[in-house]
């Protein structure tokens, strides 16, 4: 069942990362939601290959992808529309269908090895390069809690917090749930 969710995961991909690339090309991959869905195609890619050496892959994207979605349903959903931002386009696959079949595999059936910091770091870093590129002015978002200039560097601060800590938690209930 753990390779039919995989392969669900892949296809599911395509669409998604069809309509992005016609629309963005490669600038959409300065989103987080892209990078996560990249990894968790080439996570599951490599897993229907050999499953023990993506085991790490899966878990990383499978954390990203959550993060994803929880930022979906309580920040820009809120803000710019749920339909907008799970039906629409690419989200539907990209924000709802993805992070749902990567959880519940990876949760429920995969085997489990994790290092539990490697999305922790890996999204911070990202957060860091996104606030220090809109800080001086080389990006405009992509995300809102990102734009330094407009919200003033106690929010930025207050973002990266909230956004540390989520993944933190994020990454940490994906192992106990997965029985880690």
């Amino acid at each position: 069942m753990d390779s039919i969710f995989n392969v669900l995961i892949l296809l599911a991909e395509i669409p998604g990362f069809y309509i992005v690339l016609k629309k963005d090309g490669l600038k959409t991959f300065v989103y987080y939601t892209e990078i996560a869905n990249l990894l968790a195609s080439i996570a599951s890619l490599i897993y229907l290959i050999d499953p023990l050496k993506a085991s790490v892959l899966r878990y990383t994207a499978t954390c990203m992808l959550t993060l994803t979605f929880l930022t979906v349903v309580y920040v820009l959903g809120p803000a710019d529309g749920y339909k907008r931002q799970l039906l629409d386009e690419n989200s539907f696959y990209q924000h709802v269908l993805v992070p749902f079949l990567s959880f519940v595999s990876y949760v429920f059936m995969e085997g489990h090895r994790s290092l539990w910091p490697v999305p922790i770091i890996l999204s911070m870093a990202y957060g860091s390069f996104m606030f220090y590129m809109n800080d001086i002015k080389k990006i405009d978002g992509p995300y809102p809690f990102f734009k330094t200039k407009e919200q003033g560097y106690k929010a930025s601060i207050l973002w990266f917090t909230v956004l540390f800590i989520l993944i933190l938690s994020v990454s940490l209930l994906v192992k106990f749930l997965a029985g880690e």
